[in-house]
Formats: structure tokens, sequence, C-alpha cells
């Protein structure tokens, strides 16, 4: 049986997000007009099919993280609040199964 880390690994693809999202500002995360909105854009671009969850649920949770960096060490809260907040509640079925494959409530 595979062990199971307390983080899941995401795809390749999910850790080029914020790189390709903000390799071009010196500004901070908070300074970005729609920082959700062009992590979200992003996303899409690596993933335009959708179907690689993790890559939305990183650019959730980046968002999310960026205004509450003191939890940067509560991954699965970071994980759900980010996708609540980044999908009003309504995760795609998709990353919906993703995050219960991972114990986190969506």
């Amino acid at each position: 049986m595979r062990s199971r880390s307390a983080t899941p690994r995401a795809p390749r693809s999910a850790s080029l997000l914020s790189s390709r999202a903000l390799r071009t500002t010196t500004r901070p995360a908070t300074a970005a007009e729609d920082l959700l909105g062009e992590l979200l854009s992003t996303a899409r671009g690596i993933d335009p099919e959708g179907d690689q969850p993790a890559v939305a649920a990183t650019a959730a949770t980046a968002a999310w993280l960026a205004t509450n960096p003191a939890q940067s060490d509560a991954g699965d809260h970071a994980l759900r609040e980010g996708v609540r907040l980044a999908f009003q509640g309504q995760p795609s079925e998709p990353l919906r199964e993703w995050l219960d494959q991972r114990g986190v409530e969506a």
C-alpha cells in the first residue's frame, strides 16, 4: 500500500502555476487587483481541459494564502478555504472528487 503524505502532490503542471502567473512582477501578491482571477486564468492556461483538478486547487489555495499567510502550515484547511473562496462553495465535480480522495471536505 502506498503511503499518502499529509499534503497531496500535484502534477508538475500545478507547480508551474505560481511561477507563470507571477514571474514578471515584483509587487506583493495582495497588491494584485484580481489575484484570484489571475491565478485561475493561469490555471486554465495550464489545464484548458480541466482534467487536472490539482491545478485549479493550487490556484485557489495560493489566492487564499495570499491574504491568510499565517495559516500556511494548515494544508487541508488552506485547501478547503481556497476552494470555497474561488468556487463559491461549488467546485466542479472532478475537483470535488479530487478533494474527497484526499479527505478534504469541499
